[in-house]
């Protein structure tokens, strides 16, 4: 893609989600906030250049980032898992890979619905990510 098309391509699918300005060149890590089962409550995982993917399964194309398991059949997966969340053009985004029961996002740390997420969406620190009852929310790494 050339130079901050990402950018513009998410701007014009949804104006309503601005580019975050708290998340550029910091890094950042999803913060697990439940509910229990495979994952532990409070578990942090990174994000970095290399798309991280979030999946109820072992993705059967995974890519070549780390993937998130919930280990869920209610949290249907594409090939290539349910959603994935990476940093590009200093910035984080997120992106479903085409499941079926959508990916959410939930913004002022989730007392705002922002909708589902279609196109590359921009995060912010303290946006939640929400797969089906699973909830992740953005955090600065370290806070």
């Amino acid at each position: 893609r050339a130079p901050g098309s990402i950018l513009r391509d998410a701007a014009r699918a949804n104006p309503r989600l601005p580019v975050a300005e708290d998340l550029l060149m910091k890094p950042i890590e999803l913060e697990f906030l439940g509910p229990a089962g495979a994952l532990v409550v409070g578990q942090r995982f990174p994000i970095g250049a290399e798309a991280t993917t979030i999946s109820g399964r072992v993705p059967r194309q995974p890519g070549a980032g780390p993937t998130i398991i919930v280990n869920d059949d209610r949290v249907t997966s594409g090939r290539s898992g349910h959603c994935r969340i990476w940093i590009e053009e200093e910035a984080a985004w997120i992106g479903d890979c085409g499941s079926d029961n959508g990916t959410f996002l939930l913004r002022e740390d989730g007392r705002e619905p922002a909708g589902s997420v279609v196109s590359p969406t921009a995060l912010s620190c303290g946006d939640v990510v929400q797969i089906v009852e699973y909830r992740f929310v953005v955090r600065e790494s370290g806070s």
